[in-house]
C-alpha cells in the first residue's frame, strides 16, 4: 500500500529553506563551542599566574574560570541540539515546532545579539591598577592579565559567527511566517490522503509443465419459443337415463 499526498501536503520551499537554515545554525553553534573551549586554556593559565594570593586560591580561581567556560560551551551545544530538533520537526510539518521556533529563536536573537556586540566591541582595560580585593589581589591588574591572554582571533571569530547565526535565525522566523508555509502545517485529514494498493502478480509457471488451459466460456442457452397450451378433450354429453320401474307409479 502506498500513500499519495495531495498538492497541498507537498513541502513548500520556504519551509525547506527555514529548516536547513536552522540546521546551519546548529553547525555554527558547535563551532562557537569549539572556539570557547580553545579560548579557555590560555585564560585559565593566565588567571592562575595573575591571581597573586596564597595557595590554593590561584588554583581555585583557575578552576572556577574553567568551569565557567565549560558551562558556556555546553549551553551553546544544547542550543545547537534544540535547533536540530526544531529544524527536523518543522520539515515534518509540526505546528508545535513552528510555534516554538518563533518563541525560542526570537529569544536567541536577542541574547546572541548582545553577546556579539560584546565580543566585537571588546577592548583591553586601560587601568594598570585598581582596588585590591580581600585576598590582596589588584583586580585591575588581574582583569588586564586575563584580557591580554585572550587570543587575538577569538573575539572576532565569535562576533562573526554570532552575526551569521543572528541572520539565519531571523530568516528562519520570517520564512516560517510567510503565507506559503501555512498549508504545510495544516492538520492533515484522512480525506486528504489517497491510498493505492499494489496489484498481486500471478504465480509463475513450473518449467516443463503445460500451461493451465483457461476455462471455456459458457455458451448462452438457446431461446425457447413459447408453446401453445395443450388442447383438452371435451367431456361427452351425458344421456338421460330411462326411468326405473317403480318410478312414475302411484303409491299403493
Amino acid at each position: 500500500m502506498s500513500v499519495i499526498e495531495p498538492a497541498s501536503r507537498r513541502r513548500p520551499g520556504t519551509v525547506t529553506a527555514a529548516g536547513y537554515l536552522m540546521l546551519l545554525t546548529a553547525a555554527l553553534l558547535v563551532a562557537i563551542s569549539i572556539v570557547v573551549f580553545a579560548t579557555a586554556a590560555p585564560i585559565v593559565d593566565a588567571a592562575r599566574k595573575a591571581y597573586t594570593a596564597a595557595p590554593p586560591k590561584p588554583d581555585q580561581v583557575a578552576a572556577g574560570l574553567q568551569l565557567l567556560f565549560t558551562v558556556v560551551a555546553v549551553l551553546f551545544l544544547v542550543v545547537a541540539v534544540g535547533q536540530v530538533l526544531l529544524g527536523v520537526f518543522n520539515l515534518r510539518g509540526s505546528k508545535v515546532a513552528r510555534i516554538l521556533t518563533w518563541i525560542l529563536n526570537g529569544l536567541a536573537v536577542l541574547c546572541f545579539g548582545c553577546l556579539g556586540s560584546i565580543f566585537l566591541g571588546r577592548a583591553n582595560p586601560g587601568n594598570t591598577s585598581g582596588p585590591v580585593n580581600q585576598d590582596g589581589v589588584d583586580t585591575a591588574k588581574f582583569a588586564k592579565a586575563l584580557a591580554d591572554a585572550v587570543p587575538s582571533w577569538s573575539g572576532p571569530s565569535l562576533g562573526v559567527l554570532l552575526a551569521i547565526i543572528e541572520l539565519c535565525l531571523i530568516l528562519a522566523i520570517l520564512l516560517l511566517a510567510l503565507p506559503a508555509a501555512h498549508p504545510w502545517f495544516r492538520k492533515e485529514r484522512a480525506s486528504d490522503v489517497e491510498l493505492t494498493y499494489p496489484t498481486v502478480p500471478a504465480y509463475p509457471s513450473v518449467p516443463g509443465e503445460p500451461p493451465v488451459p483457461s476455462a471455456p466460456a459458457a455458451e448462452p442457452a438457446p431461446a425457447t419459443e413459447p408453446q401453445p397450451p395443450a388442447a383438452t378433450d371435451p367431456e361427452p354429453p351425458t344421456e338421460p337415463r330411462p326411468p326405473a320401474d317403480d318410478e312414475g307409479k302411484p303409491p299403493a
